[in-house]
């Protein structure tokens, strides 16, 4: 009997794990879903990547040929030649609105690239499924004991002797 429901535990154990890493496992159907749904969204970012690094190349190539263009390349990133010094003047009210709206421009444009969305499918590990797997297996024994318990208590109780002590079934 215990050896019994012991195979049952395990059975269900293992097709319940086996169903919940099938949704929601690393390679689950939820994932796939959601990767599937990205797709367009990366081929155009990876469009967008490569005309990105055409032209960087192109810049870099032009640089390589001409050396006041690196010159002006090398101002517009702070950089100066030894003999020289840099004096900076700075207005502070203008620079402040300056840079308040780069950030707005920066924090509108992170907002809307793929890789700040949040997820909403998570992708459970092999241990939160193991563990979720032992509550359905469990209860799913248990009912299975339960019903087999009261269909034998059904049976017993119908089988039981009448009134004159003679079997059911058996009156003279």
């Amino acid at each position: 009997m215990t050896r019994k429901y012991l195979a049952i535990v395990l059975i269900t154990y293992y097709i319940t794990y086996s169903i919940l890493t099938g949704i929601f496992g690393s390679r689950g159907l939820l994932i796939n879903n959601q990767l599937r749904q990205s797709i367009p969204e990366q081929q155009t970012l990876l469009s967008d990547m490569q005309e990105k690094n055409l032209r960087l190349q192109k810049d870099r190539n032009r640089l390589e040929a001409d050396y006041q263009r690196i010159l002006e390349e090398a101002y517009k990133y702070g950089y100066i030649r030894e003999d020289e010094f840099r004096i900076i003047f700075e207005d502070y009210t203008n620079n402040y609105l300056e840079l308040t709206e780069s950030q707005n421009q920066k924090m509108k444009n992170s907002a809307n690239s793929p890789e700040s969305r949040v997820s909403l499918v998570r992708q459970l590990s092999r241990n939160e499924i193991l563990k979720l797997s032992i509550v359905p297996s469990i209860i799913l024994t248990l009912l299975m004991f339960l019903t087999e318990r009261k269909i034998k208590h059904f049976r017993k109780k119908n089988s039981t002797r009448t009134e004159d002590n003679h079997p059911v079934g058996f009156r003279e």
